[in-house]
């Protein structure tokens, strides 16, 4: 417990420095999510190198598909970004900016890292199978070519434009732009999330603990940090695209992915590390 006190009081602090220095997207990130990594690879004396080992092939699943998700958010104009030179670097990666793979990239680690660390959730092995390891590249290389189609695909590039350059899109607010017809494409993730939950729920055979306190921290990490981009104008929702209700000044399905996103991550890795490294359990 103290410790998972800790990790949400130091989550907190670099989200105040961040905004208190003003910084843009990417050193907002690399402060924020790059400095909760160091803390927890600094707290994981305990972890051992299987673990480390499942890890990686988890996180490597995980930002292939987070990967499909950013590029189909695009596409359905769920968000877009705003402040293109001042608040960006410029840089963009299949058409989005570079800033969103490294804040994506951090994600399922962070998650997967927590869980780990806030408590001994899985076994060590005297062996590792290769052929897993091998199979879980191959899957994560085949979810990236199904991106890159999407993204090579014309109407994506079309499809992602920034707030302040279009001139249908009608400001709202901080954060917020209508465009479009309403249609509620956010919400088909979260379903399709807590879909995955229910289907995994049954076979879980990890630490609820663990899981609830991975789940508070992603929650301390990812919140203020929401904050801070739509504050700062990082990123903005389009509301045609959205449930409706904001809570907290950010739209609900967002806390829906702090709370449902960790808890799917959790559940994927005790039951990789059970499909791949603890078959008798």
């Amino acid at each position: 417990m103290k410790r998972g006190l800790v990790g949400i009081a130091l989550s907190l602090i670099l989200n105040l420095l961040a905004w208190a220095f003003h910084l843009d997207y990417l050193w907002t990130v690399l402060l924020v999510m790059g400095g909760m990594t160091i803390w927890l690879v600094l707290n994981a004396k305990e972890v051992t190198r299987q673990q480390w080992t499942l890890l990686a092939v988890f996180g490597l699943i995980s930002n292939a598909l987070t990967f499909v998700i950013e590029k189909f958010m695009l596409y359905y104009d769920v968000w877009g970004f705003s402040h293109r030179e001042f608040r960006l670097i410029g840089v963009t990666l299949s058409g989005a900016p570079i800033e969103e793979f490294v804040y994506w990239f951090f994600c399922p680690w962070l998650a997967g890292m927590a869980y780990l660390v806030m408590g001994r959730t899985t076994s060590p092995v005297k062996t590792l199978p290769l052929g897993a390891v091998v199979g879980a590249a191959a899957v994560a290389g085949k979810l990236s070519e199904e991106a890159q189609e999407v993204a090579e695909n014309p109407a994506t590039q079309k499809a992602v434009s920034y707030v302040e350059d279009d001139a249908k899109a009608v400001v709202e607010g901080v954060g917020k732009y209508a465009r479009g017809p309403v249609a509620v494409r956010y919400f088909w993730l979260q379903a399709l999330i807590i879909a995955a939950i229910l289907a995994m729920v049954r076979h879980y055979r990890g630490n609820w603990k663990s899981l609830a306190w991975s789940v508070v921290l992603f929650v301390s990490i990812a919140y203020p940090n929401e904050l801070l981009g739509l504050h700062n104008g990082f990123w903005t929702y389009n509301v045609n695209r959205l449930l409706g209700p904001w809570f907290l000044g950010v739209p609900i399905e967002e806390w829906m992915m702090y709370t449902i996103s960790p808890t799917c991550g959790c559940m994927m890795l005790d039951l990789m590390d059970r499909a791949l490294f603890r078959k008798d359990v």
